[in-house]
């Protein structure tokens, strides 16, 4: 892998347990395998108990792209981290309805939400200052 492959989907610890993958730009068939590969080593490292897959970057989300995704997934949940999606944008949501596609994880449009979502699971409650 590239360290522009790197950079564009970084893996970050963002708290104790919970792993974040941005995922920027095209995901193929590659890219997924060596992108797995390294989610695969971090889960193990990290500890993680929680994954969140921050779609927001992807440019295009087709059949393909959704299997990939899924796939990933299925792969983490084997592992035995729950997963999350975040970063769904409404011309995503409705290429997945059209195409038939479900995730089978919980899914969140902002990543704040996914953050929230992984602080319950981890039995930790989320607090506003405002």
């Amino acid at each position: 892998m590239s360290n522009s492959d790197e950079i564009r989907t970084p893996i970050v610890e963002v708290w104790r347990n919970v792993l974040l993958v941005s995922i920027v730009g095209v995901l193929d068939t590659n890219r997924t395998k060596i992108l797995t590969e390294r989610l695969l080593d971090q889960l193990v490292e990290q500890e993680a108990l929680v994954v969140i897959l921050d779609l927001d970057g992807v440019s295009v989300m087709d059949t393909l792209v959704a299997k990939h995704v899924i796939n990933t997934i299925k792969t983490i949940k084997l592992m035995g981290p729950e997963v999350i999606i975040s970063g769904i944008r409404p011309d995503v949501a409705q290429t997945m309805v059209s195409l038939g596609v479900n995730f089978d994880v919980e899914t969140f449009n902002l990543l704040r939400r996914a953050m929230e979502h992984a602080m319950n699971i981890l039995g930790l409650k989320v607090v506003s200052s405002k």
